[in-house]
């Protein structure tokens, strides 16, 4: 199965690409930002975690231990 990664999951315009991808079959995982965003109405599909994508030592450990083919 393939891996995406889409950041800023808990927005608008990331909380439907969730969607897409899952339903195009990828294993997905996502970051949102802030604690207030709300992600209950995501997919609980997707594996989401609170993450600042401008922490490029946090993106990095992620993405290496993740490995995403997409993001």
């Amino acid at each position: 199965m393939r891996k995406a990664y889409v950041t800023g999951a808990g927005g608008v315009v990331g909380s439907h690409l969730v969607e897409f991808l899952l339903n195009q079959g990828y294993e997905v995982s996502g970051s949102y930002f802030t604690p207030a965003t709300d992600i209950s109405e995501i997919d609980p599909r997707a594996n989401l975690f609170e993450l600042d994508v401008r922490d490029h030592g946090k993106m990095e450990e992620w993405i290496e231990s993740d490995l995403p083919d997409v993001i």
